[in-house]
C-alpha cells in the first residue's frame, strides 16, 4: 500500500475496524498518514465521571505517552474543554486554538507533550450520546510545523465516517456480548470473571464480577469499558492486556505471545488484588467466546498468601490445572500425603506434579518454591 493512502482506502479501513475485520491501530495509522501526523488517538470520555472510557491509538503512538495521558494528563488537556463545546463532526486545529505564548504556560504542553516531542494537533468531536463523548486527534512534533488547511479539510470529510464507525463498533461489541457459548461457562464460575475485547469493552461479566463492579472498590465500568478504581491498577491492566497481543492479525506474530498473564491490581485502599488475564483466540477456543480475539480477566475469591487461587498460580507459573491445584494446597502448609488425600490421587502423582512444577519455575526445593509464592502473593 502507498505511503499516502487514498481517501477511499482510509474510509474502508475505518469501517473494517468498526466490524472487527481490521485492528483499530491499523485504521488509525492510515488515517494518521493521510493527515500527515506522526500518530493519532481516538478516545471516549465518560460523561458522568469525566474519566477515559476508551483509548484507541495508531501504530506509531508512544505507548508510555498514552499511559501517561490515561493516568494523569487527560485531566490537564486544554483541548478537551473546547472539543466538548463542538457539534459532532466539527474539527479544530490546536495551533489556532492555543498560541505559542499560551502553550508555554500550560502544564499539558510543558510537562507532557514536550516530553513526547509533540506540539501540534488537528482534532475534533467524533460522536456524542447520553453516555460518552468520542474525540479524535492526530499529532506531530514542532519540527514538522502546524497542520495546514488541507489536513483540516480532510479530517472534516472523514469525521462523519469515523463517527458512524464508532457507533457501529459499539453496537457490534454489544451484540457480540449476547452471542457467545462461553458466557454460560463464565456464569457458572464463582470467581469474578470478565470477558473483554482488546479495547477493554466488557463483553460479559458473571454475577461475582458484577458485584465487584457494583461495589466499585477494585473494578469499575465506564460507558461499557472496564477500568480500575486505583489509577496505577488501570495503567497496569492496560499494559497487561496489550501484552496479550489480541490485536495481532498475523498468526505468527501472536503465536509467541503468552496466553495468560498474572499480576496484582490495587483496590481503593491500596491493597493488592491478585488477577490474571487469559488470551482467548477463536482458533484455540473453537469460537466459544465469539469470532474475535478476547481476554478473560479472572480475580480469585481468596486474596491471602495461604490460600492462593490455583487459577492465578497457573497463570503465574505456566502450570496445568492439576499442577495449580497441587501448588495451591501445598501453599496452605499441607504435606504431600494430605494433598494426595484431598485431591483423591496418589502420593506418587503429587510428587510427579511437584517435579514438573520445579522444572517450570526453576526452583529445586519445596521450601524455596513456597517462600516465593508467599512473597509474591502476600498482602
Amino acid at each position: 500500500m502507498s505511503s499516502f493512502p487514498s481517501y477511499d482506502q482510509i474510509v474502508q479501513s475505518i469501517y473494517r475496524a468498526a466490524t472487527g475485520s481490521t485492528p483499530w491501530h491499523e485504521a488509525l495509522h492510515l488515517m494518521n498518514l493521510g493527515l500527515g501526523g506522526q500518530f493519532s488517538q481516538l478516545v471516549a470520555v465518560d460523561k458522568a465521571s469525566g474519566r477515559l472510557a476508551l483509548s484507541l491509538h495508531s501504530t506509531a503512538a508512544p505507548m508510555e505517552g498514552v499511559l501517561d495521558y490515561m493516568r494523569e494528563f487527560h485531566r490537564h488537556d486544554p483541548h478537551v474543554t473546547h472539543a466538548l463545546t463542538l457539534e459532532s463532526g466539527q474539527v479544530f486545529n490546536t495551533d489556532r486554538l492555543i498560541t505559542s505564548a499560551q502553550a508555554r504556560g500550560l502544564s499539558f504542553y510543558r510537562d507532557f507533550w514536550s516530553v513526547y516531542d509533540v506540539r501540534y494537533g488537528v482534532a475534533g468531536k467524533v460522536a456524542e450520546d447520553e453516555g460518552v463523548v468520542a474525540l479524535y486527534g492526530a499529532f506531530r512534533s514542532a519540527d514538522l510545523g502546524p497542520f495546514d488547511a488541507k489536513s483540516d479539510t480532510l479530517l472534516a470529510r472523514l469525521m462523519p465516517h469515523l463517527g458512524e464507525a464508532f457507533h457501529i463498533y459499539r453496537r457490534v461489541s454489544a451484540l457480540a456480548a449476547s452471542a457467545d457459548v462461553g458466557r454460560l461457562v463464565i456464569d457458572r464460575s464463582s470467581r469474578p470473571t470478565v470477558l473483554l475485547d482488546a479495547q477493554r469493552f466488557i463483553v460479559h461479566a458473571n454475577a461475582a464480577a458484577q458485584q465487584l463492579l457494583l461495589e466499585g472498590s477494585t473494578l469499575v465500568a465506564r460507558a461499557g469499558h472496564l477500568g480500575c478504581r486505583h489509577p496505577a491498577a488501570e495503567v497496569l491492566l492496560v499494559r497487561e492486556l496489550a501484552a496479550l497481543g489480541l490485536d495481532q492479525t498475523d498468526a505468527k506474530a501472536h503465536a509467541a505471545e503468552a496466553p495468560r498473564r498474572a499480576f496484582a491490581l490495587r483496590d481503593l485502599h491500596d491493597l493488592p488484588v491478585p488477577a490474571c488475564l487469559w488470551a482467548l483466540r477463536p482458533a484455540a477456543t473453537m469460537g466459544a467466546f465469539g469470532g474475535l480475539p478476547r481476554a478473560l480477566l479472572i480475580l480469585p475469591t481468596q486474596r491471602s498468601a495461604e490460600h492462593v487461587d490455583p487459577v492465578v498460580l497457573e497463570a503465574s507459573y505456566d502450570l496445568t490445572p492439576a499442577e495449580g491445584r497441587v501448588l495451591g494446597l501445598l501453599s496452605q502448609a499441607l504435606n504431600v500425603k494430605i494433598v494426595a488425600r484431598t485431591l483423591g490421587i496418589s502420593v506418587h502423582t503429587v510428587r510427579c506434579h511437584l517435579t514438573s512444577i520445579f522444572d517450570k519455575t526453576g526452583f529445586r526445593s519445596q521450601k524455596e518454591l513456597l517462600r516465593h509464592v508467599h512473597d509474591v502473593f502476600s498482602t
